[in-house]
């Protein structure tokens, strides 16, 4: 399974971009991030940053952190729930919870 780094890694050679001109694209992110993204270092994004990094490499924030678009996998009222940031606790918390069941 592909990680958030290895996609982003993947759309910014597609897109023909060194680290240091995707962080020029994005304004704000360092390449420091950009390079902790990249190498797995960085496990969490928050959606701001998402949005950014799919804004500069034509993806979607939801392909960025997921690896598919969630409209696509679910109903358009679930996958606003899961995106919207007022929720990350409960989905943080559901996931944990599922992932904990699924080693048992």
């Amino acid at each position: 399974m592909e990680t958030i780094g290895e996609r982003v890694k993947r759309l910014r050679l597609k897109e023909g971009l060194t680290q240091q001109e995707l962080s020029d694209r994005l304004g704000g992110v360092s390449l420091t991030v950009i390079s902790r993204i990249e190498k797995g270092v960085t496990k969490d994004m928050r959606m701001p940053t998402a949005q950014k990094l799919a804004k500069a490499l034509g993806a979607t924030p939801e392909y960025i952190l997921y690896g598919s678009d969630l409209a696509q996998m679910y109903p358009i009222d679930v996958a606003n729930y899961i995106l919207d940031p007022k929720n990350s606790g409960t989905v943080k918390a559901f996931v944990y919870t599922k992932l904990a069941e699924e080693s048992q």
